[in-house]
């Protein structure tokens, strides 16, 4: 976390960092380890080329600061992602909302990307609501005014059902789903799957739109 006016939570831990640079080599650490990682920190993209050391006197006529591109620190774990990684960013756009965050996610190589857009009531940095729109690379859903607490428990339930229905089409794409039909004997081939709902339907009259069961 950058500073900030807030405790420290409890039984988290806390890694306090003043810049970008610190913020990457903190991730850095933490990346191999990681099962879900979550990008919300807004990030500066960029930062004075040369820090003065000494105050800067003010001339006559316009300043210019050159400025340096920070890491970006999602493209970064998005080419580094371990097999079985989550990645989460979010994308604060002021337009074309989905588009830019869409390619936004395949740019980065991420799982899934939270957007907002700035210019709507409610959203935002400057208060304790949000208007979120979680995409993924198969699904949209557009989230109601929530307080930002109600909105980081949606982001969390849709993250670990995603992760549980990929787990199941993975299965299936191996090969190695097994499914206990209604007559009570193991069936492992099927023509259509439904990863959003969890069931499978096979070629054989009474395994249609079955709830699936791996073993």
């Amino acid at each position: 976390s950058g500073p900030t006016e807030l405790g420290t939570v409890p039984f988290v831990d806390h890694r306090p960092v003043t810049s970008a640079g610190d913020m990457f080599r903190a991730i850095q650490d933490l990346l191999p380890q990681t099962d879900i990682l979550i990008k919300a920190a807004a990030v500066a993209d960029y930062r004075p080329a040369n820090v003065a050391e000494d105050k800067m006197k003010k001339k006559d006529g316009d300043l210019s600061i050159p400025l340096k591109r920070t890491q970006d620190i999602l493209k970064y774990l998005g080419e580094h992602k371990p097999d079985g990684q989550f990645l989460c960013g979010f994308s604060m756009e002021t337009e074309n909302l989905l588009e830019n965050s869409r390619a936004k996610l395949a740019k980065k190589n991420a799982d899934m990307m939270v957007a907002n857009n700035l210019k709507e009531q409610g959203a935002g940095f400057a208060g304790d609501t949000n208007i979120v729109t979680i995409i993924t690379g198969d699904s949209v859903k557009e989230l109601p005014l929530m307080t930002k607490e109600e909105t980081a428990g949606q982001i969390i339930d849709e993250i670990l059902e995603y992760r549980k229905l990929a787990k199941l089409k993975s299965t299936y794409v191996d090969g190695l789903i097994k499914v206990i039909g209604p007559d009570g004997r193991i069936h492992s081939s099927f023509q259509q799957t439904e990863t959003r709902t969890g069931r499978i339907s096979s070629a054989e009259p009474n395994l249609q739109n079955i709830p699936i069961r791996t073993e």
